[in-house]
């Protein structure tokens, strides 16, 4: 079954039942299908996993039963609760995304200064002198941990972006248990990425780590051969003031 069919068949079933805020529920589970579908699933996957749209629509209450007053309370104390709950969420938030920008700000560094390094650029005299086949080992190095930190970053991006959706989502599920009502499936907190994406995501990892470790060793080694002495840096003054 595709998404169109069991989202038409979940509100034809729900009408049925007489059930309050049937669009609000079938949108519930349209944001599911959506979760699901940028972490990789099918659609027949997705709605195999949820069930009959008969049986979902039969565990709401109908419209005309209310809502307990005694559930009421219960709601509210929910929602006190999850309130006080997202200040140490939002804390997490702001280390995820600080982490993201600290990834990709390296990566970005790390290319520039790959760049520079080959290209035999020297902006504002920040780059000592190094001579140059070592200046080209070490560019290559760089590039290689640049590229390293990329796919680093759009790890990171993805993991955080998964984890803020499975939280406000576990959020919502929190409340309508509260409520009485039942609440719709849980989203994985880390992203499934497509089989395809996440093959070429581990080839550029393990190419980046390759490239950056050789170039690394290679670049010492002509660096040091080059000075005449393992400790290269201090022949050319490079920490000198």
């Amino acid at each position: 079954m595709d998404q169109i069919t069991f989202l038409n068949d979940l509100e034809k079933h729900l009408q049925a039942r007489k059930i309050a805020d049937v669009d609000g529920i079938v949108d519930e589970y349209r944001e599911h299908f959506r979760f699901k579908l940028a972490d990789g699933y099918p659609e027949a996957e997705i709605a195999a996993r949820l069930g009959a749209p008969q049986e979902i629509a039969s565990q709401y209450t109908p419209a005309e039963a209310g809502l307990p007053k005694d559930r009421n309370g219960l709601k509210t104390l929910t929602a006190i609760g999850l309130s006080f709950l997202f200040l140490f969420a939002l804390a997490i938030i702001i280390s995820f995304l600080s982490w993201v920008i600290v990834v990709g700000a390296t990566a970005v560094a790390s290319a520039v200064l790959g760049i520079a390094l080959i290209g035999g650029f020297n902006p504002a005299g920040l780059i000592p002198f190094i001579p140059r086949a070592g200046s080209i080992m070490m560019g290559i190095s760089s590039l290689g941990l640049a590229l390293f930190a990329g796919t680093g970053t759009i790890y990171c991006w993805r993991y955080s972006l998964q984890w803020i959706k499975a939280y406000f989502h576990w959020n919502h599920r929190c409340l309508a248990i509260a409520a009485g009502r039942p609440a719709s499936p849980p989203i994985a907190a880390i992203p499934q990425f497509q089989p395809r994406t996440r093959r070429w995501l581990r080839r550029l990892t393990g190419l980046a780590l390759a490239v950056f470790g050789i170039g690394f060793v290679l670049s010492y080694a002509v660096l040091a051969l080059t000075a005449g002495n393992f400790e290269f840096w201090h022949v050319w003054g490079w920490f000198v003031s």
